[in-house]
């Protein structure tokens, strides 16, 4: 019989948030996964809702890479536009993205 608790522990997922005086403005802004240990390799992308929450279930462990890009059209940005994260099998929660 498989061990299941290892089976969801080999997995995790990453969790943030948009805020700040521009969050407003989050719903036209994605937050791009890179790796899991390559900062190059793209993954998938996800927009904030309205309300500014993302979210990237199912994730393998290891060093994950998010990115925000910037918006010149709209004068608003992330800041920091990149947060780099890395996944042991639990929820990674709070990996805020500033917008100003």
């Amino acid at each position: 019989m498989r061990n299941f608790r290892k089976l969801i522990s080999e997995y995790s997922s990453i969790s943030g948030k948009a805020f700040g005086a521009g969050s407003g403005a989050a719903r036209v802004f994605s937050v791009s996964l890179y790796g899991p240990d390559n900062s190059e390799l793209y993954i998938r992308s996800t927009p904030f809702n309205e309300n500014g929450p993302y979210t990237f279930t199912g994730l393998p462990n290891g060093k994950y890479v998010l990115r925000v890009g910037t918006r010149g059209d709209i004068g608003i940005g992330p800041h920091p536009s990149t947060r780099t994260v890395t996944c042991s099998g639990e929820a990674i929660k709070n990996v805020n993205f500033e917008l100003k």
